[in-house]
């Protein structure tokens, strides 16, 4: 019996996978990738600290948006010292030269308000063994609280490096959330925070960039990608496609799973031996840019 099901779930794969040739819809697909920083902020490490209770939370989010773009980020001596104080044994200074940014966040207390809504609604009942007018209507209010949390606050983080001056910056935080029962405003607090810095240190961040691909692949090989499904993906175009379909796709697949070489030799081979020059020259531009990272 479990052979018979082992063999019905086979087959059922495997039409999925090479059949439904005739039922197959295609499907547009994006290219991500990162390009690097317009400027560096520093080519020393790192050492991010914060001078304020509140200035900690700041301080990670800061420190997680320099170390994504490839900065190194070197741990804070007084953070560390106080982790290791209770093992008696003290902390060692870097001796190597560093950039030192320095957080503080000053956030006042939470400001709860509340007031009434007021909502006009129509309430329906029918009746349809009734043969005539099954339905009647009553008009009505709904009353309820609607709570809003809002946090106020001031960040500065000043940047000290050697032999140049000191840069200060200053911005202020506002940030509300409202419903019957708000979650608080810590969420709300970290996006704030995260889109002032990425505003802020954009030109010293790494830049994400989207590709809309103009040409449509196999929807069923597409879903598998995004599935991360690569393998079963392949056998899906090796079944399907053929000519740009098959490069370009092959090469996209290669592309997500990390491959750069692999991907170029397929976007190569579109170009040679297919007529979407520009198509594939424009892959084979990307890939080429990124080895290059």
């Amino acid at each position: 019996m479990k052979k018979v099901r082992c063999k019905a779930w086979y087959l059922v794969v495997s039409i999925l996978i090479f059949g439904c040739s005739s039922f197959s819809s295609k499907k547009t697909f994006t290219i991500t990738y990162f390009t690097p920083p317009k400027k560096m902020l520093t080519n020393k490490p790192i050492l991010v600290s914060n001078s304020t209770g509140d200035g900690y939370h700041l301080k990670n989010i800061l420190t997680e948006l320099l170390m994504n773009s490839g900065y190194e980020v070197i741990q804070d001596v007084n953070s560390t010292g106080k982790l290791i104080a209770p093992f008696g044994i003290d902390q060692a200074v870097p001796t190597k030269d560093v950039t030192e940014i320095t957080v503080s966040l000053e956030l006042e207390k939470t400001n709860e308000t509340s007031r009434q809504i007021s909502e006009k609604i129509t309430l329906t009942s029918c009746n349809y063994l009734r043969e005539k007018n099954p339905c009647s209507s009553r008009s009505g209010i709904v009353r309820s609280f609607q709570t809003t949390l809002s946090k106020k606050g001031q960040a500065k983080i000043r940047i000290k490096d050697s032999g140049k001056e000191t840069i200060t910056i200053e911005f202020p935080i506002n940030v509300k959330t409202a419903g019957l029962l708000p979650g608080g405003t810590n969420i709300p607090l970290t996006q704030a925070i995260q889109n002032i810095l990425r505003k802020t240190f954009a030109p010293y961040l790494k830049s994400l960039v989207q590709e809309q691909s103009t040409f449509e692949i196999d929807k069923m090989a597409a879903d598998f990608i995004d599935s991360g499904l690569f393998e079963v993906a392949k056998l899906r175009v090796q079944g399907h496609e053929s000519g740009v379909g098959y490069y370009l796709t092959m090469g996209y697949i290669e592309e997500k799973q990390g491959n750069l070489s692999g991907a170029n030799m397929y976007y190569q081979e579109g170009e040679v031996s297919t007529s979407e020059n520009e198509l594939f020259k424009k892959s084979i531009e990307r890939i080429n840019f990124l080895l290059q990272q």
